[in-house]
Formats: C-alpha cells, structure tokens, sequence
C-alpha cells in the first residue's frame, strides 16, 4: 500500500462527518461513522451497518453542542470501545466533524483528547468545516467560534484542517477536493535522485498542532506564483498574516525549476525545516504550524455581537406576557322580560 495510507484511519461524527468520510471509506480507509441521528447513519446508504454506530436514546442535536457532549459522555464507554475495535494500532487518526453543528462540534476537541489517550496514536488530527456565514443561522455561527475555542486549548500532537463553507457554493464539492489533496499526501510515495519528502516528513507535518494546509498542483502549473495562489485561495479558512509557520512542503511533478522557495517564506512566513520532493505525480504543497483563522473568528464574533441585541430583544418578547387582563370586548346581551300588556275590556275604552 503507498505512503502512509495503511496506518491511517477516520472517526466520522456528526452529518458532515458521514459525508467526508465516505470519501475516504470508498477509497479503502478504515472509517467508523458515529452519529446521535439514526436518519443521518441511514442516508450512507454505501457503509454497512457493521461500520456504524448509533448513540442509543439520540434523535439529534439540533445544533445544541451541550446536548451532545451529554450524549456521548453517558455512552463513552461503547464509543470508544466501537473506535477501537475499527481504529487499533493504527499510528494516525482523524476525526472529522461539522464546527458549526451539534453532535460534531460538541464532541471534537473532547474526543481529540480521548483517543489519544485510549488508543495512544503517533497523532490524531482534526477536520472540521465552519458554516457559511451568509446563509448559515447565527447559532451555527456560535457553534463554530466555541468549538475552535475549544480546540484551540489542545495540546495533544496532530494537525487541524479547517475547511471553509464560504469558499465554494458547494459544500459537497469542497469535500471531494479536500479528500482529493489528502488523498494524494497520504499515498505519495515518489523517489527522486533529486531528493525526496519522505514518509518520516510527511508524519512530522501531520503531527504537528495548529492549522494545516494542502493544496495540489498539475505539473504545467508548478511555478512560484501558483504556489502562492494556491495557499491564498483554496477551500480551507483563510490563512491569517502574522507568518506563524512551522513547516512546509513541496513535492514537485518535474524538478521544480521555477520554484523558488525564498519567495514563498516571504509571503507565509520562514519556517523551522521545508521538505522538498521532486518527479511525483503531481505537485502536493503543504503547509503546517500555522495560526488558527484568528481573522476570520473575528468577523463571526462581529456578526454575532452585532445581532446579539436583536436576538435578546426577540427572546424577551417571547417570554414577556403582554396580554395583563381579560377584556370583555361586547358587553353581554341582556334579554328584556316580555312586556304583559293588559287586555283592555269594554269598559276601558268607554272611558
């Protein structure tokens, strides 16, 4: 099997995480869906039952993280028993789920946690999407600020992919093109007498914490400027510019002679080692160590602040009670005792 590919695996969460990860469990990973939606579980229609699992009581989250944090704590025991028996031995693990849903947002950053420490992993990596921000309800966007906050806060080995839902106007597409970029890091094994990105710098990439980036190239278009494009637009969440990096990487398809590495630091900032490949396929860029979307977290905090007092004044509305009294709006007919009119006899009316 190529590169790292066999001694990887997926924990798919949530609605989103079904939809990624089935790319991937149709190209021959190990994946196992987890969701407190049976509906969500029936739509892959393509996974067996046997690669599922459905938290018992769940019918959903409805965008509540605390309720799914209740959920899979009150069920931890056979979740991470299910992981296991799918995930054992394996040396890298990614969890995919939804920042702006409810069963996958909920549980991320925990879950990160737990199975580092239960199935002990060179690194466990996570892959989320943030919602889009125009269409997207401002409880979605909430959701996506808490849990990269959360995530934030971790500490365990492994990179975060942060795909983008403003990117595209096709959620499906940015998943298809996310698997497609790790798909071809995961399995590229080129060799060059001009030098290779190995396996063991591949792992580093990936171990590393803070928000990760690939990207892909066609051999026509492995040249400096590309390059820098295709760091700058792409599907993940824009990459913020203080420089922050740790590593990058360029495999080249051909011998890279228009790339020009100087200019690249430049622009995202010098990083502690580069790896370079040479005659693959098609040219993998990538970048790790780099700083969570500070920028764009700002923008969804703004959004919300800035319907926070039209939020609180719908909400108090609803719960004041307006209507004080009972009104009678028709005052009550009142029937009239029929009036007794006194027969006149014949001597009344001679008078």
């Amino acid at each position: 099997m190529k590169g790292l590919k066999g001694r990887v695996g997926f924990v798919a969460i949530g609605a989103y995480g079904g939809n990624q990860g089935e790319l991937f469990y149709k190209a021959g990973y190990p994946v196992i869906f987890i969701n407190t939606a049976q509906q969500d579980l029936d739509s892959l229609t393509d996974i067996p039952d046997s690669d599922k699992y459905h938290i018992p009581g769940g019918e959903g989250c409805s965008k509540d993280r605390n309720k799914s944090k209740t959920i899979f704590s009150e069920d931890l025991d056979n979740v991470v028993n299910v992981i296991k028996k799918k995930l054992v031995g394996l040396d890298y693990i990614f969890i995919i789920g939804s920042c702006g849903g409810g069963t996958g947002s909920g549980i991320l950053a925990s879950m990160k946690r737990i199975i580092v420490s239960e199935l002990e992993p060179k690194a466990c990596m996570v892959i989320t999407v943030l919602p889009n921000t125009r269409t997207e309800s401002l409880k979605a966007l909430e959701n996506a600020y808490n849990t990269l906050c959360e995530i934030e806060q971790l500490e365990e080995p492994g990179a975060t992919f942060i795909l983008d839902n403003d990117r595209l106007g096709d959620k499906l597409k940015i998943n298809e093109l996310f698997f497609t970029y790790l798909d071809a890091l995961l399995t590229n094994n080129s060799t060059s007498k001009y030098g290779n990105a190995d396996t063991e710098e591949i792992q580093v990439m990936l171990q590393t914490p803070g928000m990760a980036v690939i990207t892909l190239l066609d051999k026509d278009k492995t040249n400096t400027q590309q390059i820098i494009n295709s760091f700058q637009n792409n599907i993940y969440a824009p990459l913020e510019e203080d420089k922050v990096l740790t590593y990058s990487m360029i495999i080249c398809a051909g011998l890279g002679a228009g790339v020009n590495t100087e200019e690249i630091n430049a622009e995202f900032g010098k990083p502690y080692d580069c790896f370079r490949g040479y005659e693959s396929d098609i040219t993998i860029c990538m970048l790790s160590g780099l700083s969570l979307p500070y920028a764009k977290l700002k923008e969804i905090q703004k959004q919300l602040e800035s319907s926070k007092d039209t939020i609180n004044r719908n909400r108090a509305a609803k719960s004041e009670k307006r209507l004080t009294s009972k009104f009678e709006f028709f005052e009550p007919v009142k029937e009239e005792a029929p009036k007794t009119t006194k027969k006149r006899c014949s001597r009344d009316l001679l008078f």
